[in-house]
């Protein structure tokens, strides 16, 4: 099972949460990005943010500071709005 988890995620199939130790498929897997993703902390549902700026926004900030990035993990914790319905 771990050797094909490292194969979706070295392939960019899936991506790992750290937050809550969990696996998301990629909704972009023919593109190498890093993305920030939204984790509902009631029903854990997890939702990728395809927004090209953040990323845009974290390089330049990197760049800026001199930094060279090793891994990135962005994960925003809340309630989804299925969940603050109920």
């Amino acid at each position: 099972v771990y050797r094909a988890l490292d194969f979706l995620l070295e392939n960019g199939f899936i991506h790992k949460l750290e937050s809550i130790n969990a696996f998301v498929s990629c909704h972009h897997p023919a593109e190498a990005h890093q993305v920030p993703f939204l984790i509902c902390d009631v029903c854990s549902s997890a939702q990728e943010v395809c927004d090209p700026h953040v990323a845009e926004l974290i390089e330049a900030q990197a760049k800026a500071f001199g930094f060279r990035p090793q891994a990135q993990t962005l994960e925003v914790h809340g309630i989804c709005k299925q969940c603050r319905r109920s």
